[in-house]
């Protein structure tokens, strides 16, 4: 008789496994142009490259094809990071050797195009108006052929915040009623593994996953039933009676019954409508919890949600120090000739972390000249260094390997944790110089992993909860209403 509540202390502590994957870059295809302008006969062919600017400083450049003509294939894969960008600008110029390269056309590409299976089309081409004197018209544009391009998404895993979980703790929850003649504990009976034998606790199966999509993770501890009066007006001291009752010997009965398969799926259903009980009362603290963040942001009060510390470079380089980085090597452009003859190189790039041992190096190409694709992966350990040592040498079969080119990529260039653009490349002391002057560049991504230190992986508490919330053997009890 009288009424009873199930009650429990009720965390939420905040799960940054559950963020949503954010787009990291966008992956552009360089497939081929069509319809270029310029070419005066089969005596003057084209030398065309395209190149793509994203923002104001990354870019990307794709091979010179030399004698390309006017529907040059380069099928180029380049690769920015996101911040925001809304367009890409692509430009399309012609490789001229004694003097500055020309303009063969440009064109934008409006990023709302690409949606999440990436986009494939053509981005038309146009170029300042030349009069009959030569002279172009900066205000009128001609068409100047189109540039076949493919553009996707990759997503990347969100990086946790740097800052502890947002955790806040609701005691005493009311979880729901039990009135007269209902059960309560009886669902422990559905609960034990056929394998094992081990009864999982019913505090956590009633929490596990039950809002899975909100951000947060729910913990139930200390679940514990308590008498309360009938209803409105009614005395608060109303006794309440309760029978309790032995698991194991209940579950003999019902065997002793054939009771046993429809009692049990009355308990799984019991189950079902609970958990149904306290997902719906964890969304409605979940807005509660919403509400007065906004109320405490409107009203000048700290916020609930811990301050995120920034990543400076200093403070980078303690995060990620002993984690992995991913390194790509996509391309070089404008290198100088190989050989004393001005033959072609037969390039690989070394990438290294300035001041380590290990460094990482691509696969040499046999006679790839100034403008080779290496496209190759490899990874680093870092361990607080100040810049990466970027070098280009010739192999040379018969003698030394000579640099042909180097870099250095700064902290400050890193120090968010990746970096995907050029960087650019100067002659070495004493190395043979690019003889038409050109700007040497290598294309290469990093991508840094933080590394799981050991405090970070010890498990935290999942409930708290006192010995009447864990169901532990066998011969667990339950209650009843009399």
């Amino acid at each position: 008789s009288g009424a009873m509540e199930v009650r429990a202390d009720v965390r939420f502590v905040e799960n940054f496994d559950s963020i949503a994957p954010k787009k990291g870059r966008l992956a552009v295809v360089v497939h081929s142009a069509e319809g270029l302008p310029g070419e005066r006969g089969w005596s003057e062919k084209l030398s065309p490259y395209a190149v793509a600017k994203f923002g104001e400083s990354k870019r990307f450049q794709s091979q010179v094809l030399p004698g390309g003509g006017r529907n040059p294939r380069w099928e180029y894969h380049g690769v920015f990071t996101y911040e925001g960008e809304e367009t890409v600008a692509f430009t399309v110029m012609n490789r001229v050797m004694l003097s500055s390269d020309d303009l063969l056309g440009a064109g934008t590409l409006d990023l709302s195009l690409v949606g999440d299976n990436g986009w494939t089309g053509k981005v038309d081409l146009t170029r300042p108006k030349r009069s009959i004197l030569f002279k172009s018209d900066s205000l009128a544009e001609e068409p100047a052929g189109r540039l076949n391009i493919s553009a996707y998404w990759e997503l990347d895993a969100a990086p946790p915040p740097r800052r502890p979980p947002k955790e806040r703790t609701f005691p005493s929850t009311t979880l729901f009623a039990l009135k007269e003649r209902q059960c309560w504990g009886h669902e422990t009976l559905v609960l034990a593994d056929k394998k094992t034998g081990a009864v999982t606790p019913l505090n956590t199966a009633m929490s596990r996953n039950i809002i899975s999509g909100s951000g947060y993770d729910v913990h139930i501890g200390r679940l514990r039933l308590v008498s309360v009066s009938k209803g409105r007006g009614a005395a608060t001291n109303e006794a309440a009676e309760v029978w309790k009752v032995n698991a194991m010997r209940f579950s003999d009965f019902l065997r002793r019954c054939g009771r046993e398969v429809p009692f049990k799926q009355e308990c799984r259903m019991s189950l079902l409508r609970r958990r149904a009980a306290v997902k719906k009362l964890c969304k409605q603290i979940l807005v509660r919890m919403d509400r007065d963040d906004r109320n405490a942001q409107v009203r000048g009060r700290p916020p609930s949600t811990p301050v995120e510390v920034p990543l400076t470079p200093r403070t980078f380089q303690v995060t990620f120090r002993g984690g992995r980085v991913k390194v790509t090597v996509r391309n070089a452009v404008g290198l100088p000739a190989g050989g004393y003859f001005g033959g072609r190189l037969n390039p690989y790039a070394m990438i290294k972390l300035k001041g380590a041992r290990g460094d990482f190096c691509t696969s040499t190409l046999k006679d790839a000249g100034s403008d080779p694709v290496w496209n190759g992966e490899g990874s680093l350990i870092y361990n607080g260094e100040q810049a990466f040592l970027i070098r280009v040498y010739d192999y040379d079969q018969y003698d030394e390997d000579e640099v042909v080119a180097e870099g250095l990529l700064p902290l400050s260039e890193f120090c968010t944790g990746a970096f995907e653009g050029m960087v650019r490349l100067s002659n070495p002391p004493g190395a043979k110089r690019n003889r038409f002057g050109k700007p040497m560049a290598i294309m290469i991504g990093l991508a840094f992993e933080q590394p799981q230190h050991e405090e970070l992986l010890s498990e935290t508490p999942t409930s708290g909860a006192s010995p009447a919330g864990q169901w532990a053997d066998a011969s667990a009890t339950f209650y009843g209403g009399a």
